[in-house]
């Protein structure tokens, strides 16, 4: 049998068991080296990739000599618009019918002059000269005659901060203010404004004790006409405890008492019989577990025990060496 590659050992440099990819990165290491360190190595960037390259990349002298092929060419064409070059003019419908069906018949191309005005829009944006140079800082210089500008009145009127509307209003503060000027008149507080303005007072009610609460401890706090006072039928009729229902019977005792019967009862041989207690052997007295008795040594075993004692017929492989 083929011996298994193991995955965490990369093959050695040079000898064709490395894959297209790998090989310009083993050639670097020496020896064998375990995958998952050769993976976790940072990716080598590429010297034009560098962070303090140029913004406009140096183009190859060949990239310069090369021509562009006949694809490319074609590819390079500017879109051709199927438009009428005056748009001014109009025509009936049945001329512009019978004009379309012959340029898409024909395929027939419109051609613009080259305006100094089309060249002008179509080249691109240029930046400046500072920003191409490896400057060393991000702020620009400014020229002189930049700091000498004069604004303009235009420039001043939209410098101004934005107005805001006539009625707004700031957010009212949460703390009032009261006005002390010496013209302001104070008003003569009256005696129910005292009264209102003073704050509630609260009493502590009398605490007593668990042993106060008895009649004799607090019969002298009792007012004399409490005492004389009688009830009147109304308040004799609510101080009367709610009755039971007609169907209603009370929870059982817990001690329930036991019938003259009962304790006069003689108990039956049967009952004396069952009221005995089952006699066990003491727990402190230690047995053999293991003594096996006259009886199980002389035993036969039937033949159904014999086939019972026979082992499954199970399908035995042996393994392949």
């Amino acid at each position: 049998m083929a011996r298994r590659k193991d995955p965490s050992v990369c093959p050695q440099a040079g000898n064709g068991q490395s894959k297209r990819k790998g090989r310009r990165g083993l050639s670097r290491n020496a020896g064998n080296v375990p995958r998952y360190v050769q993976l976790s190595e940072h990716k080598r960037l590429d010297k034009r990739f560098q962070p303090d390259r140029p913004v406009i990349w140096p183009v190859k002298p060949a990239t310069l000599r090369a021509k562009a092929s006949y694809r490319t060419k074609e590819l390079a064409k500017p879109k051709s618009i199927h438009q009428d070059s005056n748009p001014t003019y109009t025509e009936g419908k049945s001329k512009a019918a019978k004009r379309g069906k012959r340029s898409r018949k024909h395929k027939e191309s419109i051609t613009y002059a080259e305006v100094p005005r089309f060249i002008y829009l179509s080249e691109p944006k240029k930046l400046p000269e500072g920003y191409l140079t490896n400057r060393v800082s991000p702020i620009w210089p400014v020229k002189g005659q930049a700091m000498r500008a004069r604004p303009s009145s235009r420039i001043r009127e939209l410098a101004k901060p934005k107005q805001l509307h006539k009625d707004w209003r700031p957010s009212k503060s949460v703390y009032s203010t009261i006005q002390t000027d010496d013209d302001m008149t104070y008003d003569v507080m009256s005696s129910r404004m005292e009264d209102l303005a003073k704050h509630k007072t609260y009493h502590e009610p009398p605490a007593r004790k668990s042993y106060l609460w008895d009649y004799p401890f607090w019969d002298h706090q009792i007012s004399e006409e409490a005492k004389s006072i009688s009830p009147t039928e109304r308040i004799v009729e609510l101080a009367k405890p709610k009755g039971d229902y007609a169907g209603y019977v009370p929870s059982r005792p817990v001690d329930e008492p036991v019938s003259d019967a009962a304790m006069n009862y003689t108990a039956t041989e049967r009952v004396e019989e069952l009221a005995k207690p089952k006699i066990r052997a003491a727990a402190t007295k230690s047995e053999n577990p293991f003594v096996i008795s006259e009886s199980a040594k002389n035993a036969v075993a039937t033949p159904r025990l014999e086939q019972l004692a026979l082992p499954l017929p199970r399908k035995v492989t042996r393994k392949k060496l």
